[in-house]
């Protein structure tokens, strides 16, 4: 699951959204870039979680 996550996470952090602002805020508070790294892939995996689910249970 890492590996197919890290390039998504990379360009997310790049870009200009929740995922950038989240990635230069963990930065600049003196975490390590492949760490924040992490975290944005992590908070991309919660995000893609709970949308499944919302969806599950409309379903249901």
């Amino acid at each position: 699951m890492r590996t197919i996550l890290f390039m998504p996470a990379m360009q997310a952090a790049r870009g200009r959204g929740e995922f950038a602002a989240f990635y230069k805020r963990l930065v600049e508070a003196g975490k390590k870039p492949i760490v924040a790294i992490a975290a944005v892939m992590r908070k991309i995996v919660v995000i893609l979680n709970a949308r499944f689910t919302e969806k599950v249970i409309q379903q249901s």
